[in-house]
C-alpha cells in the first residue's frame, strides 16, 4: 500500500475540489463539439467523492465567480455591483 503523503500547503483537498468546480464549469461553457465530456463526468466524480459538501458550494461558487469575471471572455455580461453591494461581498 502506498504511503499518504503529507500536504503540501495544509488545504490541498479544498484547492483541488476548488480547481475541480471550476474546471467543470469552464468545460460545461464551452460549445457542445469542443466539451471534454468523459473528462468533465470523471472530475464530478471525484469532486463529489473527494468531499461532497464542498462539490455542491464550490460548484455553485465557482459558476458565480466566472458569470461575474471570466464571463465577460465567453460572451457573457459583467455584473456591475453598487457600492453597497461589494461591501456586502
Amino acid at each position: 500500500m502506498a504511503k499518504e503523503k503529507e500536504s503540501v500547503t495544509g488545504r490541498d483537498g479544498y484547492i483541488l475540489c476548488k480547481a475541480l468546480a471550476y474546471a467543470i464549469n469552464v468545460i460545461e461553457r464551452l460549445p457542445e463539439t469542443r466539451q471534454e465530456w468523459s473528462d468533465c463526468q470523471d472530475m464530478k466524480l471525484i469532486l463529489a467523492t473527494l468531499n461532497p459538501t464542498l462539490a455542491k458550494i464550490g460548484t455553485r461558487s465557482a459558476q458565480e465567480h466566472l458569470d461575474g469575471g471570466l464571463g465577460e471572455m465567453m460572451g457573457r455580461p459583467i455584473p456591475n455591483p453598487t457600492v453597497s453591494e461589494v461591501g456586502r461581498a
